[in-house]
This record gives C-alpha cells, structure tokens and sequence, in this order.
C-alpha cells in the first residue's frame, strides 16, 4: 500500500498552486546621475547574481516593454525605458539588485595646436625624442577601442585594425568624430602607437557627437567579454575606455567583469580636475584608472585624481592618427588612458600577465615624477622600462657600492649575439636591437620591481677588451655574487608554467638545464643569499623545499651549502672539486678559472696557457691556501699521463664523500722544486695484498696519506700509483 499511496500524492503536489512571489522589504535602490546628464525614462536593471535567464525574461515581460539590450555573460541585467509605474514594479521584484537611470556618457579630451611624442614612457627624464621599445611591441596581443570608432583604413594601422561592433545610434562603421581613431593611434599605430604590432579592434559605444548613453557602453563591454577571441591573441587582451560620466554602479560593475575576465583595462580617469571616485569607470577599483600630465612631468591643469588613479601618462598636446589618413593633436585624460593601454599590449607581448599588470606598471614606472598632484593622488609616471635603467657606472671602494641584484644565465649561442659592454657605453641603440637586450630589460625591471636600481651582468659588466678589467672581475666573481642583495637565475631552456603538467614534472625540467652544466653557474649557484629562478618567460619558479632538492642534485653539491653558503668552508677540497666534475665551459683555461671563488684563491689570468695548465696553477695555490687538506690528492684518471696532480675536475668525478681533512701530524705540505713535501705515514703495500677500494691488480702501491672516511669502516686508504 505504501508505494501506491506514495505515487497518488505526487499528482496531487504536482499540482498544487505555486507559491505566491516572495515580496521585498523595500524597492530595490534607484541610483541616479548627478546633474541633467540623466536621460529620461531610460534605465539598465541589474539582476541579482545567480538569477537565470528565464526569470529575466519574465521580469521584461511583465513589464510589458521591449529592452534595448539584455546583457547576460558579464553584467546580468537589461535596459529599457520604463515609465513611473514600471519602474515602480520593476523596484519591487526580489529578482533585482539595482535600477539604474541612464546617463550621458562622453569622451575626455579638448583641443590645442601643438605637439609630443610617445618618447617620454621610455625616458628617464622629461625631453626626450625618441621613443625605445622591444620589438615584440605588442605582437599576439588585441587592443579592443571602446570609443566612437576606428577609421581602420588608415594607413598608420598596417592592416592591425577592424572594425568589430557598433551600440551607438545609428549602423555606421565609420568614425566620424575622430576620438577613438586618435586613442587607437597611440595605443597601437606604426609612428605614434605604444603597441607597434597590436592587433586593434573598433567597439563603437559613443555616437558621432562623441556621446553615448550607459546601456550601450554596458552592451559594448559585454560584448568584449563575450566575444573576445583569445585564440587570435595568445599573448593577452586589453582594452580601452577613454570616455566617462558621473559614478555609474552599472558601468562599474561592467568594468570589475571585464577585468576578472582575465583582460587588462585602461580607463581615464576624467577632465573635471576633481577626485576621481566622482565618475565611471574611473572609480572601479579593478580597472587601472590613468591621470594625465604634461611634457614637463606636472599634473595636467584638468586632470582628475585622488587615490584610485592608479599611474600617470602624457596626455597634454599628444598627437596621434585621425581619420582620412591625417594626424590631430589632442588634450585629455583620453589621451593618457591609451597610452597605458598600449603599455599593458607592450608588457603583455614580452612576458607580463594581465593578472596584476596594472600593480605592475605602477611599480615599475618612475616614482615621484610627476609634480603638483593633490595630497594622497600617486605620482608615478608610466615607464616601458626600456631605457629608464641602462646607466653604466663603476663603483670604487669598500662601502660604496650600493645594493643591485646580479644575473645568472647561460651565455646564448652564438656568444655575439649578447649585449657587450662597449654597446652599452657607446652605443645603446645597437645594444637594444638585440634579441638578448632582453635579459637586460626583464632584469632591470625585476630588479626594481624589488626596489633595487643596480644590475650586474656579465656580458656587460665587464670590459672584455682589457685584461685588467677582466682579469679583476674573474677573480672577484665569486665576491661579486655573495655580496650581491640577491640573485636573479634565468632558465632560458625551462618552461615551468605549463598548464596541467605536475609540479614534479616542471621541476625535473629545471634540473636538466643547461644552466646546471656550465662551470660558472657553480659559484653563482653558491655564493648568493638569495636566489630567485625565473623560466624563459622571466616567470618566476615558485621555490619550495622540493626545488631545494633538485637544485642540489643537478648542482651535483649538498642541500646544507645552498641553506648556509658559509659551510663551503668545511667541505674538503676533493668534494668541491666534485660538484664541478662534470661541468664544462667554453674556453678550456676557464674550467679552472671557473673555481677561483669555490678555493679561495687569486691567480693572473693567463689565456691560452691551455687548461691543464691552468687547472694545475689552481692546485698548486690551493696547496698553499689549504696546507693540510690532503684529499685534493684523492682524484682517478684511466690517463697513462697522469702525475700527482689531476688534470681536470673530471678526475674527482668519483670521489666518495671525504670530510675536510687536517693532518694528524698537522705539518704542511708543499711542491718544491724537488717535488711534493709531505711529512705522513709511508707503508708498503705488497703485491696481491688488498687496498680498498683497489687500483690495477699486481701493482706496488704506496700509502700517502692516512684519511678519515665514511666508506669503509672508521678509516679508507687514498693513494697514488708510484
């Protein structure tokens, strides 16, 4: 009986009546524009989160009005013009979040007959003219231009711009007030653009006279982020809104969708001279808000500000692409946005992510540059960090040189291709042309981004046409390194940040760069107190004990010297000789070279003396540096050439784990012309007696030198063949 009761209910609660509406506590809000920029009986109705389509539709249908446009993807809501009854009803619907009166959105910009360039966001200082920039310029990056259009024929644009929607009154794929083509111009034309080899697409949200309404730039900024297409630009997106209004809650929320999309957003922040929290969208947090300043770094005379203008950029007297193939020079918060859009297109080309760009750009531009901003409003200028930072200066004495972070790599192949020091002082231009100018930019801006405004690296560092320049600095690196504020290692051949690949798998990866296998990486492995690696997209390894672990293994050294430098002191000298036993390097003499800082030592640099040479000079000062360790004496060649002392690193490949050793007599030894000096125990080792481990069967071996060790029992026996 149950089941059958069970299945005569069901009928009878399938239908029964629904519910009645659960009714508000009280209407929904009504936010109004300041002053008449209203427009009558036009409204946007925001949604609550998590509302379906369904019930939106019901909502439009119960109002009995048609909407001009339904947003879903990004802003969950629709506009409609209503009058003072269904707006009423439209209040008390559970469903909705807000009610929102349209208003008359505008571009920011006025005009002036005079001209500058782009130049000043890769200067270091006001005047410059000519503008310094990697050749990535934007390329696998979309600029989408929410603005009054594009004039995409024109030629300034190569064939990069399209014209992509329209949501102002009337169908017109044209721009006829000009405003839009002259942001796109900056953000990405061939002679005035930021963003050189972006790819520009025009959304038309404001009408000929270079007005819109609200709901149509909410329509525009939905459409971005629905229709978007990232296949098309692998590098990122950004996108531009040079235009405003009073505080809208509508566009604003639009805004907050766009950036959590995963897009860069530039706004302006407004031609009022007031604070910027007065208008939208440059009261949205989320979006990077752009005040405007002069060619002499001051607050331009109409810009906005106050404390949610995220960054500065020229926006006084900017000329840049109009339509029908003309320039125009333009004045405007307007005009600063672009440029930062531009930037974000730059950054995004060469490695940066959306993700916290505009953090990024504000950390990294010039800090306290731009004179007369209000109290609590930022003063940093925007700065491609091309050329702020490429000032040679050598530093004299104990105590003056400053803090800088110092670069580990990999030399590129071929070694021509990085950038010399005599480029860097002679000729900057030529040095920037480079592809590994590269190394230098992301350096520099890291560097800084850490609040340090010195960089040492290598390739130009160091005068390689002087030998005395040269040879000071081999002998110095290891000091060059340990003094540094930090290391910045980059991995060039690693790719870490692949999606769906497990960290394991990344870090094996790391372990088998080539950075691992070069002999000068060792020291600068070793001596940093700090070290940060950053794959072939300057994006940084997260560390982690894990990574400890792989970077001792490939270093081929223990864990307890990468925690605490100062215990390479206790490792023997057959040890360090270990962990470099199967590096290489260029040039043969350098693999001794390599070691100056491991041993300690200080020796001329003699090119061309051959490595066997060089290696055994080393010995011999470490014999002087190291009297008492006898394990540089515990090395094995298959070489019917070898005498008492090795000949490469090579030779300790096998070298079992050796404490530092101290003589039990404590009586030095030394190569004198005679040959080696050593006061130890001498036992002769008759034929077919064992020595552990054992040389070629039915050789006579001598006892050189009793040495405490963890192979075999308490004591295990070095020797050498006599």
């Amino acid at each position: 009986m149950r089941p059958s009761t069970l299945l005569a209910f069901l009928p009878l609660a399938m239908a029964a009546p629904s519910p009645a509406p659960i009714k508000r506590d009280s209407p929904a809000p009504l936010i109004t524009p300041r002053g008449n920029k209203g427009v009558p009986n036009r409204f946007i109705i925001r949604m609550a989160d998590g509302i379906k389509e369904s019930s939106m539709s019901s909502s439009m249908k119960s109002l009995k009005t048609s909407s001009h446009f339904k947003y879903s993807k990004s802003f969950n809501g629709f506009a409609a013009t209503l009058d003072e009854d269904q707006l009423a009803a439209i209040r008390e619907n559970p469903n909705v979040e807000y009610v929102e009166q349209e208003q008359v959105m505008q571009i920011y910009e006025t005009q002036q007959d005079a001209t500058w360039g782009i130049s000043r966001l890769s200067s270091q200082t006001p005047g410059a003219t000519t503008y310094s920039y990697d050749a990535a310029a934007g390329e696998g990056t979309c600029a989408y231009v929410l603005d009054t259009g594009i004039d995409v024929a024109h030629p300034e644009f190569e064939g990069r711009a399209t014209w992509a929607a329209n949501f102002a009154s009337g169908n017109s794929t044209r721009d006829v007030q000009g405003h839009g083509t002259h942001c796109a111009g900056t953000i990405g034309s061939k002679t005035y653009g930021v963003a050189k080899k972006t790819k520009l697409f025009a959304v038309k949200v404001l009408g000929d006279d270079g007005s819109g309404t609200t709901s149509g730039v909410v329509a525009g900024m939905e459409w971005v982020v629905k229709n978007a297409d990232k296949s098309k630009c692998p590098n990122g997106i950004v996108i531009n809104m040079s235009l405003g209004g009073s505080y809208s809650r509508a566009i604003n929320d639009a805004a907050a969708a766009i950036a959590d999309s995963g897009f860069f957003l530039a706004v302006a922040a407004g031609n009022s001279a007031v604070d910027a929290s007065t208008s939208s969208p440059a009261s949205e947090p989320k979006a990077c808000t752009v005040g405007a300043s002069d060619s002499s770094d001051k607050i331009a005379y109409f810009s906005n500000f106050g404390k949610l203008v995220d960054i500065f950029a020229p926006g006084v007297k900017i000329e840049s692409t109009f339509p029908g193939g003309r320039t125009k020079v333009m004045n405007g918060t307007s005009m600063a946005s672009p440029h930062v859009a531009g930037l974000g297109a730059y950054l995004l080309s060469i490695g940066q992510k959306a993700d916290g760009l505009c953090d990024y750009i504000a950390k990294t531009g010039l800090k306290n540059a731009i004179s007369g901003v209000p109290n609590g409003t930022i003063s940093t200028l925007a700065n491609n960090g091309f050329s702020a930072y490429y000032a040679l200066e050598e530093f004299l004495g104990e105590g003056e040189t400053p803090p800088y972070a110092i670069i580990s790599h990999v030399w590129s192949r071929p070694a021509s291709a990085e950038v010399t020091f005599r480029e860097m002082r002679e000729d900057l231009a030529s040095a920037q042309s480079k592809p590994c100018f590269m190394k230098i930019f992301h350096s520099c801006v890291i560097a800084k981004s850490h609040d340090l405004s010195w960089v040492w690296i290598d390739t130009c560092c160091i005068d390689k046409t002087s030998s005395a320049h040269l040879s000071e600095a081999i002998n110095s690196m290891y000091r060059y390194y340990r003094d540094s504020a930090e290391c910045l290692v980059y991995l060039a051949d690693v790719s870490f940040h692949q999606p769906r690949v497990p960290r394991a798998k990344k870090l094996e990866a790391v372990g088998q760069s080539r950075w691992f296998s070069r002999g000068w990486t060792l020291q600068e492995l070793i001596a940093p107190k700090k070290r940060y690696f950053y794959d072939e997209n300057w994006e940084i390894i997260p560390g982690g004990s894990d990574l400890l672990q792989i970077l001792a293994k490939a270093g081929n050294l223990p864990v307890k010297i990468l925690e605490d430098r100062d215990q390479l002191s206790d490792i023997s000298v057959a040890n360090r000789m270990a962990m470099a036993s199967k590096r290489t390097t260029t040039r043969g003499e350098d693999m001794a070279y390599c070691l100056f800082g491991i041993f300690d030592v200080n020796l001329p640099i003699l090119y061309g003396e051959g490595a066997k040479k060089a290696f055994r000079r080393l010995q011999l000062e470490i014999m002087t540096t190291s009297p008492f360790d006898h394990s540089i004496f515990s090395w094995r060649a298959d070489r019917s050439d070898s005498g008492l002392l090795a000949s490469s690193p090579s030779d300790f490949a096998n070298t079992p784990s050796i404490q530092h050793l101290v003589s039990y007599l404590s009586v030095p030894f030394s190569m004198t012309n005679l040959g080696l000096s050593i006061s130890c125990t001498l036992t002769d080792m008759q034929e077919g007696e064992r020595v552990a481990p054992s040389r070629s069967a039915g050789s006579i071996h001598h006892v050189l030198a009793p040495l405490q060790c963890d192979i075999v029992d308490d004591e295990f026996i070095t020797y050498v063949s006599t």
